[in-house]
């Protein structure tokens, strides 16, 4: 399986107890889509590796996962920091108007409000409290929070995004030389 077939699913935080159980981060709005979960890709040294999930137990603050041939705390601790992978033709449906998985915001074209089109975006940083998107604009790298103040809408069939970006937020980044 590519990288690029994939999305991010989350990550591994730590080991939990000596059997080989993993505490890992879901970086999803619904945890709990993903409770009947029967394989997951692990990132290994930059390839994706597949397991198949033995268990998986969702906590209020942690969900617990349990891997097929990972049954000591010494193979558990090996995949702690791998980031977890899934195929994107298992994302759950998006249920509201204008709803967007934030890897669908990368080549679409930015059309502010303001300041009309200004390029395409071009990488999302995932900063852990707040994600951003990033854009080229008279040479330079311009980042945008995501959040529903700045985004106004998402058109996914013209792979357009349409913003209303913070006053003095572009003259920011031109004026930094």
């Amino acid at each position: 399986m590519r990288k690029d077939d994939c999305y991010e699913l989350g990550k591994v935080l730590r080991t939990h107890g000596l059997q080989g159980n993993l505490s890992v981060f879901f970086d999803v709005d619904n945890p709990e889509n993903y409770q009947g979960l029967d394989a997951i890709f692990v990132e290994i040294q930059t390839q994706l590796v597949p397991f198949l999930v033995q268990n998986l137990h969702l906590k209020p603050n942690a969900v617990l996962l349990k891997l097929q041939e990972i049954d000591t705390i010494e193979q558990a601790k090996e995949l702690v920091g791998c980031r977890l992978f899934l195929p994107l033709e298992v994302l759950p449906e998006l249920t509201r108007d204008n709803e967007y998985y934030l890897h669908e915001l990368v080549g679409c074209q930015i059309q502010d409000k303001t300041h009309g089109e200004l390029g395409t975006v071009q990488k999302i940083y995932d900063l852990g409290g707040q994600d951003l998107f990033a854009f080229d604009y008279q040479n330079k790298e311009i980042l945008v929070p995501i959040n529903d103040q700045i985004i106004s809408n998402f058109n996914r069939s013209k792979k357009q995004v349409q913003t209303d970006l913070p006053a003095g937020l572009l003259e920011v980044y031109l004026e930094n030389n």
